[in-house]
This record gives C-alpha cells, structure tokens and sequence, in this order.
C-alpha cells in the first residue's frame, strides 16, 4: 500500500502531461475544444454579402431560425470551422435535434469574431450549406452578423448580445416601427459575463470590457430580453 502510496503523485503527474499533449480539458471531456479561438489575420467578409444586414432581412432569407448550444469542434479548413450542435428551440424552418454548423473564419484565416466554444448558446439564422463533409450542415446567413449570443442573467432569465447590432438596421419600411428596449447596463453585463465564464472566459472577459467584437470600428453592442426578441418574429411571418 505504501508503494501504491508513493506512485500516486507520479501518476497525476503523468496524467495532467498526457492531458496536455492530447488536448484534454477536465471541464469539458468528451468535447473537443477549437485550436485556437482568435485569428491572427484581418476582417473576413460575410458569408452572402457585404454591408449590414437586417433583422428582418436575416428572417426572411434564412432557410431556419433556432436557437442552438454548440456542442463540439469537428474541423476546420481555410473558410470554415465547423461545430456539432445541439438544436434547442426552432422559430422557423424544420431542423433534426443536431446539426453541423458551420461558421466563417477558423484559426488560420480571417476572422473578427472568436471561434464559437463548447457551451456556447446562439439565436442563429441559418441557410443550408453543401458540404461533402457533413449532413445537416449549415450556415450562417451573413456570417457573425446572424448570430446573437444567449446567456443567462442571475435569476435565470435569458438575453441576447447583439453585438453586430442586427436589430439597428431595417430595410423594409413596413417593419420601421418596431421597437425593442436594449436593457444593456453593467450589471446586467456582469450577471450574464458571470454566466457565460463557465465555458467561455474569452467572451466573458470581453463583455465586462465591452468589445465582445475585437475591431474598434464595430464596436458596442445591445442586450435584449430574448422573449422579447423572439416574439417579433411572428410579426414578420405575416
């Protein structure tokens, strides 16, 4: 017993090592996390066009809109990084309860956004995506700007980050007075960064500096109530 005693410490020790080599997270086992979150590069353009999108225009184009949690990095190439995910909820489209989504940008190419984690939550508006790799897989409409993030304040209501400002642009005259009420404050900012430091201390951290975005020139971002938000969603079904 003495011996088994002593090796004991040998042991962990080896352990942590092979975890280091291998990748291993002790929070996250069995997911396998992005090489790397941040590019090094430049400003990759969106998936469909350049410019800044609307909500209602995201709607209307996405062949599905759902809320989804990622699940796990499957690969990457020099455009896409493509993630399991879990589907949560479904406002429009049909969806199986996992898709492979596939998100613009990966550690090596262009990208302003960090490359979405295990644990993350995401409203999202998706179109089918062609890939000889995976089944069900799609992307975004026009890259980050179609995904808002979802996090959990401390009573466990839900909000939304905007932090492409979706909601600011409207394209359609006929939708020009809907409103939302960004309830954006520190506090807020800090339950939901308090939240979200579970599994994403990256995007946590740069809620409570204010730039969930890394480029100054898009900079600041909004906070919904997720009901809220999603409720508009039947108006622009009509």
């Amino acid at each position: 017993m003495k011996n088994v005693t002593k090796l004991l410490p040998v042991a962990v020790i080896l352990l942590s090592m092979a975890c280091l080599l291998l990748g291993c997270d002790s929070k996250k086992s069995g997911y396998t996390l992005p090489p790397e979150r941040e590019c090094k590069q430049g400003i990759a353009a969106d998936s469909k066009i350049l410019g800044f999108p609307s909500l209602v225009d995201d709607y209307k184009e996405a062949d599905a809109v759902c809320e989804i949690t990622i699940e796990s990095w499957l690969s990457e190439n020099d455009v896409f990084t493509c993630h399991s995910a879990k589907v949560d909820k479904v406002y429009k489209g049909e969806l199986p309860d996992t898709i492979n989504f596939c998100q613009l940008g990966s550690s090596t190419s262009p990208s302003v956004f960090p490359i979405y984690t295990h644990g993350n939550r995401l409203l999202v508006f998706l179109l089918k995506y062609d890939t000889p790799d995976y089944d069900n897989a799609y992307a975004l409409v026009h890259s980050d700007i179609s995904a808002l993030y979802i996090a959990n304040a401390s009573d466990g209501h839900s909000y939304l980050i905007d932090y492409r400002m979706l909601f600011s642009y409207n394209t359609e005259d006929k939708y020009k007075d809907i409103k939302l009420n960004n309830v954006n404050s520190q506090e807020l900012l800090s339950e939901l960064a308090q939240n979200i430091s579970v599994d994403d201390e990256l995007l946590a951290n740069r809620l409570l500096n204010g730039e969930v975005d890394r480029f100054s020139e898009f900079g600041g971002f909004r906070v919904y109530d997720l009901n809220e938000y999603t409720s508009l969603f039947s108006t622009l079904d009509k």
